[in-house]
């Protein structure tokens, strides 16, 4: 039984004074200092303390942390104070819009990632890789810094008495900050586009924003509701308690501890391990999925284990080694399920589009586009300009138009499609299931591509976002909270803006300074050790040993198509059918293999809430698992502060994906 979660209405603000007090210069001023703070120390738990990594999910952990205290604990307490709300709940939601822009961008959400992939080609560059043969003529000078001994303190440190060298970056980080803000400006603009056809049309979910705007409280009342509530206390105390509890255990080793890590099940020679993790942030959010979509989510990842083991038993083979977010054949059959699934979306709001088309043509056309951060026209401006830009920097860098073309068609079908089953099913942690990189080059084949141009393809994993769909699936969520702002909503485009760019920088200089200062081979993250190693270890091979167009790749994307095509119509066919096609997109991805045990526990609680209770007593419990989630995120920063004062550098890694 598929129940749709409740949706809040638009809120209806005290006054109109208080509807006018959205994007006000105090909410600007908070947002931007929080997004500072953000960036400074989520790169300094994870990097420096090594922490937990906090940067994988489509609600960014410390984005969440901070505006639950701000909104649960912080503006009741102001108000009990001072006798009135000192911040609108409009103001409220301007802050969590900048902090979400804000919290997308540090560690491996983009400039942790982009840095060290920047850096690594040179300084890694051996006599055994052949980087220097295979790689380095085909990388213009203005894309990486050249000199390894720029890079090596980097990596290992500045020797004592040496100072940073700042100088040596700014060209590139120039040229690469202004490829992401193009590709930020065009994932916002599709979110334009496509805003209105989702939330009115379609009457899309989006749980996530949901959930923000429960934790937001009743603009009437002066006790937040939840603090009344005592199903959100007794989830507050599971999520909160289990991690206080674990804290003297990392001062006495001997005392008993919940256990918090994962552990990896074989089942069979040949077959993938089933993981088992529960993560209190993975069941809080899952709690507002809708039943079939937890099914087909745990379901489709079984299936997905069982295909690849008997490929393996039968020697048949599974593909696979083309990067490290791609998953050999199942992948380009989720790939090919999540095409269509975009392709039928567009298909699907087809008159839709075309009004759009027509209003940015012509402003008097009778259809609505104030609720959007930006007027249609000037989305379809920046979306034109901004592919266009993007198109000729990737040319510059080498890359074959050609390549290009697939390259973006690939990376839009993924943000759309991640965007989408974000907004549709309020799945907190997606990953595509395969990348654009590996479609563009497995549809040509490097024998046909020049050096350059998979050299160019190697250096746009810069964007990869762990294959989380970079901004456009954080942006959607954002466009949807924006329908809950007051005041003159155009400005919030403005704020967003300022607090992403601001937290651009503030990332880059971050990054910069505590890799020199400490070295970022002492950093305990994957994406900062080996991840851009393992980027030109795997385009220095494709160079090396070239290989022509993979029929038996885009074979089983073509399986992809049609199963998911199977699979929508029946769901037209028969509504009570119980696999949800999303399951089919992202059952076969690391994230979900990671969040399995999570999701099955969201759906096994959540079936029986809805058989034995109903739908009342669904909705009596939601507080319960809000709790859970606030709670949880206050122990994770407590315990980080524990790490910061008592355990630098050797931190304790409990929070991830």
């Amino acid at each position: 039984m598929a129940v749709p979660l409740r949706v809040p209405d638009d809120p209806t603000p005290e006054t109109e004074a208080e509807e006018e007090r959205g994007v006000t210069l105090r909410a600007v001023g908070i947002g931007v200092l929080l997004g500072v703070i953000i960036n400074w120390f989520q790169l300094y738990s994870e990097y420096v303390i090594r922490s937990s990594s906090t940067n994988y999910s489509h609600f960014p952990f410390y984005t969440f942390f901070s505006y639950a205290m701000l909104a649960v604990f912080v503006r009741p307490a102001l108000r009990r104070l001072t006798g009135r709300y000192l911040l609108s709940r409009s103001e409220l939601f301007t802050i969590l819009l900048m902090t979400w822009a804000a919290g997308m961008v540090p560690a491996n959400g983009l400039v942790g990632f982009m840095i060290v992939v920047m850096a690594t080609p040179f300084y890694h560059a051996t006599p055994e890789n052949g980087w220097a043969e295979l790689m380095h003529n085909h990388i213009p000078k203005w894309i990486a810094p050249s000199d390894p001994e720029i890079t090596r303190g980097f990596f290992e440190g500045l020797p004592a008495g040496e100072s940073i060298p700042w100088d040596a970056w700014i060209v590139p980080l120039f040229w690469w900050s202004g490829f992401v803000i193009a590709v930020a400006g065009v994932s916002m603009a599709v979110v334009t586009l496509l805003k209105r056809q989702w939330v009115s049309h379609e009457r899309l979910t989006f749980p996530l924003v949901s959930v923000a705007v429960d934790l937001a409280g009743d603009p009437n009342k002066i006790k937040h509701w939840l603090l009344r509530n005592r199903f959100f206390w007794i989830g507050f105390a599971l999520g909160f308690g289990v991690l206080l509890w674990n804290i003297p255990g990392h001062f006495y080793p001997t005392f008993p501890q919940f256990f918090m890590g994962r552990t990896y099940h074989p089942l069979a020679r040949g077959f993938p391990s089933l993981v088992s993790k529960v993560s209190p942030y993975v069941i809080g959010f899952a709690y507002f999925v809708n039943l079939d979509v937890l099914f087909s989510m745990w379901i489709f990842h079984l299936v997905s284990i069982v295909q690849r083991g008997v490929m393996n038993r039968v020697g048949m083979g599974t593909g696979g080694n083309e990067d490290q977010w791609s998953y050999g054949y199942t992948g380009y059959e989720a790939y090919g399920a999540m095409a269509f699934m975009v392709v039928w979306g567009l298909w699907v709001g087809r008159r839709y589009l075309i009004d759009v088309l027509k209003k940015a043509w012509d402003p008097s056309h009778p259809i609505e586009e104030s609720d959007g951060m930006m007027s249609y026209r000037t989305a379809l401006a920046t979306f034109i300009l901004g592919s266009i830009y993007c198109i000729l920097w990737l040319s510059q860098a080498g890359m074959e138009l050609r390549v290009i073309l697939v390259l973006g068609i690939g990376n839009l079908i993924l943000y759309i499609g991640i965007s989408r089953i974000v907004s549709e099913a309020g799945i907190v942690y997606v990953r595509g299931p395969m990348s654009a990189q590996v479609l563009s080059l497995y549809a040509f084949g490097t024998q046909s591509l020049s050096p350059a141009t998979v050299t160019a393809t190697g250096f746009s994993y810069t964007t990869i976002a762990q294959g989380t769909g970079l901004f456009m699936p954080r942006f959607m969520q954002m466009g949807r909270l924006q329908d809950f702002v007051g005041g003159n909503r155009r400005k919030i485009l403005a704020a967003v803006g300022i607090a992403f760019v601001v937290a651009l920088v503030t990332s880059i200089v971050v990054t910069l300074y505590f890799g020199y200062t400490h070295g970022t081979q002492n950093f305990n993250t994957w994406h900062i050790r080996s991840g851009g190693q393992t980027v030109f270890n795997d385009t220095a091979s494709k160079i090396s040993s070239p290989f022509p167009t993979d029929w038996i790749r885009i074979r089983h994307f073509g399986y992809g198509i049609l199963a998911m095509a199977m699979l929508t119509q029946l769901r037209y066919w028969m509504p009570q059918w119980p696999l949800h096609p999303i399951g089919l997109t992202v059952g076969v991805t690391y994230f979900t293999q990671q969040t399995f045990a999570g999701v099955f526990l969201a759906w096994i609680i959540k079936l029986v809430v809805l058989k034995v209770g109903g739908v009342s007593t669904y909705r009596r419990l939601q507080p319960l698992f809000i709790g859970l989630l606030v709670g949880y995120s206050l122990g994770i920063a407590l315990t980080a502060l524990v790490d910061l004062f008592f355990f630098p550098g050797q931190g304790h890694y409990i929070h991830s994906v």
